[in-house]
């Protein structure tokens, strides 16, 4: 009797060492009664379940260096490296500025992350409206600090300003860089709605520029260590986590779905 139960006690443990590991439960496509309500849904199944985007796919790296190029190109501009407004410097920000974060941060939707979506979403339309401001003159210099177009410009910056402080506090939740480049980020849209309300060329120039390009740096460090460390599979480039488990970071083998 003890031999039988040895034996199927034997054959029930090498049925579980065998039994292949079931990373997550099935997916049941939907059904499309409604197909407009369900239409987020729908290419979410699509993407996770049936491409299996999410297992291999890392959409930060390309919000980030859309985020830095951008932000450093308009840094050159400021600081008068690069003082032409050309056409590379409007598609710049059209291209990467605008189409290349929108496609990061709605893949990070569809993924179900919730800070790197609305960062790379919302610098994104600030990006456009920037291209578009920049495109139609609306942006015209007036030496009158009292000229409709330059209160414009001051609450332009002053309501981005505003809008990056919730990044702020979102990203108190990743890590040290993060926090870093929102924080940079914040300082160069106040410094920025400062000098064009009080018309402080230094403020407004200057030193508004060496913020955007310090930004676009730490955002650049940030697609570099994503890329690095999430192939690699260890933390060769140190990202400083402000909490242990975080939405961002893949260095470890079971943060990645591949694995």
């Amino acid at each position: 009797m003890s031999k039988n139960g040895s034996i199927s006690e034997k054959k029930s443990i090498s049925e579980i060492q065998h039994k292949p590991l079931i990373k997550k439960e099935k997916v049941v496509p939907p059904v499309f009664n409604e197909p407009m309500d369900n239409l987020v849904y729908g290419l979410r199944y699509y993407i996770l379940s049936v491409n299996k985007l999410d297992s291999y796919s890392n959409s930060i790296p390309l919000g980030a260096f859309c985020y830095a190029i951008s932000f450093i190109i308009c840094g050159f501009h400021d600081t008068k490296i690069h003082e032409k407004e050309d056409y590379y410097f409007k598609i710049i920000l059209l291209l990467f500025g605008g189409i290349g974060q929108f496609m990061a941060g709605i893949f990070e939707y569809i993924k179900g992350r919730n800070f790197p979506s609305n960062l790379y979403l919302i610098y994104g339309i600030y990006f456009v409206s920037l291209f578009l401001a920049k495109r139609l003159s609306c942006f015209q210099e007036y030496e009158d600090p009292a000229s409709p177009f330059n209160k414009c410009k001051a609450f332009f910056y002053g309501s981005w300003a505003g809008l990056t402080l919730p990044l702020i506090i979102a990203s108190i939740q990743t890590n040290l860089f993060f926090l870093l480049q929102t924080i940079l980020g914040f300082v160069f849209f106040f410094f920025k709605c400062i000098g064009e309300a009080k018309k402080i060329k230094g403020l407004r120039n200057t030193t508004s520029g060496i913020m955007e390009i310090l930004t676009g740096a730490i955002s650049i460090y940030i697609c570099i260590n994503q890329v690095i460390n999430e192939m690699i599979r260890f933390q060769l480039l140190p990202s400083i986590p402000l909490q242990k488990e975080n939405e961002i970071d893949f260095t470890k083998p079971n943060n990645n779905n591949n694995s």
